[in-house]
């Protein structure tokens, strides 16, 4: 279930990593040029850390140290590029739940695009093999804007869609994708399936806050939730401490968020949300937010039927 506020016009991807699993195919074809040449090779995981900032500083941040002088780099990145562009779509994948994502928004009416450092033309193939169900509009490297975490690519499509920057939300998986919706004066989302980690999406501005209800503390402890957010975890209004009692503001709660996920939703939230009841901080922050809300029922279909 979900809930987009109308303050939402636009919603922005990276490619691999976000919404394809590319890594066995980029990382095979940089392996393939690398053993011709009697270089070592790299494990997948590795190569999470390497893609990101284009075709040639993968290459490059392949090499071994100090042997770059003596390759033939120019011929290598030609061979790259004919090993990556043969078979484009092979040993690739969408990831769970990206096309019921893309459905959703095409529902709602809202706008979709694609900002990436991959090669454009690339790109465009990936995306007519994989999604030729949506009309997709694809920014790349090679094309007319720089790469990420310039953001001049996001900015161009929120021009062609004819909304603001702050009406668009742009998803990826990096610290570049990160900085790159910030400089845009677009709201981000970091998602942690793709090939970096969470870490270095908090440390380039990434961040989750937790609300729990009273009855939630008996399924999770806060104190494992704000280990895993790395914030504290709010429950009441007011945390009262001997001689600062602090005010959580449902309202910059709500205002603060670029998306909202409420999970599990029991029946007893649903049906509060369904009549507009505030009787806690979670369904207060819930009445201020304007970004698009997710929610999780936790139930079986024949309960949230009725």
């Amino acid at each position: 279930m979900s809930k987009t506020n109308d303050s939402i016009k636009a919603v922005l991807f990276d490619l691999d990593g976000t919404l394809l699993n590319t890594l066995n195919h980029i990382g095979g074809s940089v392996n393939k040029v690398l053993a011709k040449y009697g270089l070592k090779t790299h494990s997948m995981e590795e190569y999470k850390l390497k893609i990101g900032k284009g075709i040639e500083s993968l290459l490059e941040s392949s090499l071994p140290k100090g042997v770059g002088i003596d390759l033939p780099l120019n011929v290598m990145l030609k061979e790259l590029k004919v090993n990556y562009e043969n078979n484009i779509n092979d040993n690739s994948n969408v990831y769970d739940g990206v096309n019921s994502l893309l459905d959703l928004l095409n529902v709602q009416s809202i706008n979709i695009g694609i900002i990436t450092n991959k090669l454009e033309n690339l790109a465009k193939q990936n995306v007519d093999y994989f999604f030729p169900k949506w009309t997709l509009d694809i920014k790349g490297d090679g094309g007319k804007f720089p790469m990420k975490p310039n953001p001049e690519g996001l900015l161009a499509s929120a021009d062609e869609f004819k909304v603001e920057p702050n009406e668009c939300i742009y998803v990826g998986d990096s610290g570049s994708d990160m900085v790159a919706a910030k400089n845009a004066g677009m709201r981000a989302v970091g998602v942690t399936w793709g090939f970096r980690t969470e870490e270095e999406l908090i440390k380039n501005g990434a961040q989750v806050r937790v609300v729990m209800t009273p009855a939630a503390k008996d399924f999770v402890t806060p104190l494992t939730l704000s280990t895993l957010s790395k914030n504290p975890v709010l429950s009441s209004f007011s945390a009262t401490d001997q001689d600062n009692p602090l005010w959580n503001d449902h309202v910059e709660l709500g205002l603060w968020a670029d998306l909202m996920l409420i999970a599990p939703a029991t029946s007893n939230t649903l049906s509060a949300m369904a009549h507009g009841r505030c009787n806690n901080l979670l369904l207060a922050v819930h009445l201020s937010a304007k970004c698009p809300i997710f929610i999780a029922p936790a139930m079986d279909l024949d309960m949230f039927a009725h």
